[in-house]
């Protein structure tokens, strides 16, 4: 009998794990090398508008639904938005707990900015040598449509840190959706 029941329990466990394999937002899109987890807004705002506001890290503290602030490291000798720039990112503002640094390594202006995730702290898991992207294309001259996207920045990866992305897909997938809506919002008043 105890054989049974364990036997049923992994075969329940094991559809589950195929299940969310198969519906898992970390997954293969036209137009990509590799999977990645990708989530788009339509923007009525010109694609200048929304790509000078995402590129000010003041700006996060009012559309990030994850991040509480963001704080520029290298103002002094970089831009913030610009190519080599780097910034600390909080979740809580007494600055404890999860905490991650990013440098943007890509800028194509109005285009595309991709930042390389390092130095995380505090995550329950995390995978590393993330990266994310921000891309922007012109619907028309009042009409922007946003992507945010997360996916491994290296191509050796370890199968743990893959089953990692899979799991945490979920989530990035809606704390993606929700900045998405903020961002349309602050971008549309």
């Amino acid at each position: 009998m105890l054989k049974k029941i364990i036997k049923y329990i992994f075969i329940f466990l094991a559809f589950i794990v195929v299940a969310l394999y198969i519906f898992s937002p970390y997954k293969k899109y036209d137009g990509f090398a590799q999977k990645i987890i990708k989530t788009d807004v339509i923007i009525n705002a010109p694609i200048t508008k929304v790509f000078a506001y995402l590129s000010n890290s003041g700006n996060a503290s009012k559309w990030s639904t994850y991040v509480h602030h963001i704080t520029p490291l290298n103002m002094d000798s970089i831009t913030d938005g610009q190519v080599g720039s780097t910034r600390r990112c909080f979740k809580q503002a007494n600055e404890k707990g999860i905490i991650w640094d990013e440098k943007i390594t890509e800028r194509i202006e109005n285009q595309s900015r991709k930042l390389i995730i390092y130095n995380a702290h505090g995550f329950p898991m995390f995978a590393e040598g993330l990266a994310t992207q921000q891309l922007y294309t012109v619907i028309d001259s009042n009409k922007t449509k946003l992507s945010l996207t997360l996916y491994f920045n290296a191509t050796n990866n370890t199968t743990w840190d893959i089953a990692k992305m899979y799991a945490a897909s979920y989530v990035v997938d809606y704390i993606f959706k929700n900045n998405l809506k903020n961002i349309k919002k602050y971008n549309e008043q």
